[in-house]
């Protein structure tokens, strides 16, 4: 289950799109995943994990969304580390996040919003809109 808190996500929101109420960011304390949930015109959104975290050597690390972190797997993190996943702890989760992975899974999620805008401007250009 993933948490938001208004202010969190409103911030969120403003950091990663520039636009207040546009996108929610979160992650799940549990499962340790960044999701992007978007309000289209037709409803709420979930448009998947932007990327999986995991605490290994020493930091959080971010791992590609394509598949979920398994403990005792081999993935490269988004800063370009190879390590073996864990099962983390509680007190895992405390570990300092790595900067390289969280500016990158900015980035991510920065690309998967402005394509979602891409789309939006299609459809209405479409539907003649504008």
């Amino acid at each position: 289950m993933v948490r938001f808190t208004d202010r969190f996500a409103a911030r969120s929101a403003r950091c990663l799109t520039g636009q207040a109420g546009r996108a929610f960011i979160g992650r799940s304390e549990r499962e340790g995943v960044v999701v992007v949930t978007t309000f289209l015109e037709e409803g709420l959104s979930w448009q998947g994990p932007v990327v999986w975290w995991n605490p290994v050597d020493g930091a959080r690390h971010a791992f590609a969304p394509d598949t979920k972190p398994r403990p005792e797997q081999e993935r490269v993190t988004l800063c370009g580390q190879a390590v073996v996943l864990i099962d983390p702890s509680e007190l895992d989760w405390l570990m300092p996040t790595c900067d390289t992975c969280m500016d990158r899974a900015k980035q991510w999620a920065q690309q998967r919003q402005d394509s979602i805008e891409e789309r939006r401007r299609d459809q209405r250009r479409r539907q003649g809109w504008f």
